[in-house]
């Protein structure tokens, strides 16, 4: 990506941020799992203040998550509940295309 396109990127990301910030009740601290696109790598977003109560884990990807919690539940030890899971998608309204597309995906999860 070019330097504009990284701006345009980061920017977008702060917004969405702010946004989570600014609501009227602010959410229980409940684990917040990012995972990054590579230009954003970088940034630590894990040491936001506006994180700073929030538990933050990075993932490299969303297969990666998807690939550890199939071992996990193989072991018998998964220790995420389905049922108390959520997926925040297109926050800004402007990815229209990939809303689509993993809102299907998403829709298909139980207890999501």
């Amino acid at each position: 990506l070019t330097g504009k396109c990284n701006t345009v990127l980061l920017n977008k990301v702060y917004d969405c941020l702010k946004v989570l910030q600014s609501s009227a009740t602010p959410p229980e601290p409940h684990p917040l799992i990012i995972s990054l696109v590579h230009p954003l790598h970088d940034l630590p977003i894990e040491s936001m203040k506006m994180l700073s109560n929030q538990p933050v884990s990075r993932i490299p990807s969303l297969p990666f998550l998807s690939a550890y919690v199939l071992l996990q539940s193989k072991r018998g030890c998964s220790s995420i509940d389905p049922r108390e899971t959520y997926y925040v998608i297109n926050p800004s309204g402007d990815l229209r295309n990939t809303e689509s597309t993993f809102a299907k995906w998403f829709a298909k999860e139980l207890g999501w």
